[in-house]
C-alpha cells in the first residue's frame, strides 16, 4: 500500500490542508508467498497463490491443474474439460494438504459458471490450441493465500528457451503411481523449438504454439494437466503463467513436456474477458 497526500492548489489562511488517501497498486498479480523450503518437492503452505485445481463435483476428485488470472477466471487444458460440464465442475483454490481442511483458512471451493475453449469444448483439442478459460460463477475473494498470476503481455516476442519455470500442483508422484496429498512443486528448464524437435526426432511435429520443458529426473506428470508454467520475472520478481501443461510420454522420461504457450494466446484470453483490465507489468 502506498500513501498519498493531496490538497487544493489554495488554502484558506496560509496553511496547508490536505488529506491522506490510501492508494493501491490494481496490477497486484504475480505474488507469492516466501517460503524456507530448499530443494524439496513439498511447496510452502500457499506458496503459489495463484494455483488452483478443477475438481470433479461426482467423484470429488482433483482431475486437473489451473491458475487463476483475475478474480473471475483460470486457464487450463482444453483437453481437462472434455466430457466434463461447468454444473458437475468446482474450483479449488487456496489449498495445501487436500486431505485436511486445516492447514490454511483459505481454501475455497468455487462453482463454475461457463467453459471458454479455443475450440469446441466438446471435441478433443488440437495439440495446437490445448487452452481453455473457466470463469467461476460468484468472484474469488483474493486473500493472501488466494492470488493471480500476471498475464505474460510485455513477453509475448520471449520463447523462453534456456529460461527456469516452476510448476506446482497436485499430481501423480510417478507415471500411473498415487496423486499427491500435498501440493508439489518443481523447476523444469525451457528448451528451444529445435532442441525438442531433435529429441522427438519424426515421431511428433512441434508446434510454434507449444513450448518444451525438460529436467532430467524432475516433470510434470498425470492429472498436472492445467497447472500453469511460472516464469519469475527478473526486473520485478513476479510469477507469470507462460504456459499451461498440455502432454508428455510418461513422466520424468528422455522426452520433454509439451506445453502450450501462453504468450500466443494474450489476444485470444483478452477477447473472451472484455470485462477484466489485465496487467501490463
Amino acid at each position: 500500500m502506498r500513501v498519498g497526500l493531496f490538497a487544493q492548489p489554495t488554502s484558506p489562511g496560509g496553511r496547508f490542508y490536505c488529506t491522506i488517501q490510501a492508494v493501491f497498486n490494481s496490477c497486484n498479480c504475480g505474488r507469492r508467498k516466501s517460503t524456507r523450503i530448499v530443494g524439496g518437492q513439498n511447496a510452502a503452505v500457499n506458496e503459489f497463490p495463484m494455483v488452483a485445481a478443477l475438481v470433479d463435483l461426482t467423484t470429488r476428485d482433483l482431475f486437473c491443474g489451473a491458475t487463476l488470472i483475475s478474480n473471475r477466471k483460470a486457464i487450463t487444458a482444453q483437453h481437462c474439460l472434455l466430457n466434463q460440464s461447468p454444473g458437475n465442475v468446482a474450483l479449488l483454490v487456496g489449498d495445501y494438504d487436500i486431505t485436511t481442511g486445516s492447514d490454511t483458512p483459505y481454501s475455497a471451493l468455487y462453482s463454475i459458471q461457463t467453459f471458454t475453449c479455443y475450440t469446441s469444448c466438446s471435441a478433443t483439442p488440437s495439440n495446437e490450441t490445448d487452452i481453455a478459460l473457466v470463469t467461476t460463477t460468484n468472484e474469488i475473494q483474493m486473500n493472501p493465500g488466494v492470488g493471480i498470476a500476471c498475464l505474460p503481455i510485455k513477453y509475448q516476442g520471449n520463447t523462453f528457451a534456456g529460461s527456469t519455470v516452476e510448476v506446482s500442483g497436485w499430481g501423480h508422484l510417478d507415471f500411473g503411481g498415487p496423486d499427491a496429498k500435498i501440493q508439489q512443486k518443481t523447476r523444469l528448464n525451457v528448451i528451444s523449438q529445435t532442441d525438442c524437435q531433435n529429441r522427438f526426432g519424426t515421431s511428433l511435429i512441434v508446434r510454434s504454439t507449444q513450448m518444451c520443458t525438460f529436467t532430467p529426473g524432475t516433470d510434470t506428470c498425470q492429472k498436472d494437466s492445467g497447472e500453469g508454467l511460472l516464469y519469475t520475472g527478473p526486473d520485478n520478481g513476479r510469477l507469470y503463467t507462460i504456459g499451461v501443461v498440455a502432454s508428455g510420454v510418461e513422466c520424468g522420461t528422455n522426452n520433454p513436456s509439451i506445453n502450450t504457450r501462453v504468450t500466443l494466446f494474450i489476444n485470444w484470453i483478452i477477447t473472451n474477458s472484455p470485462e477484466i483490465q489485465y496487467c501490463n507489468i
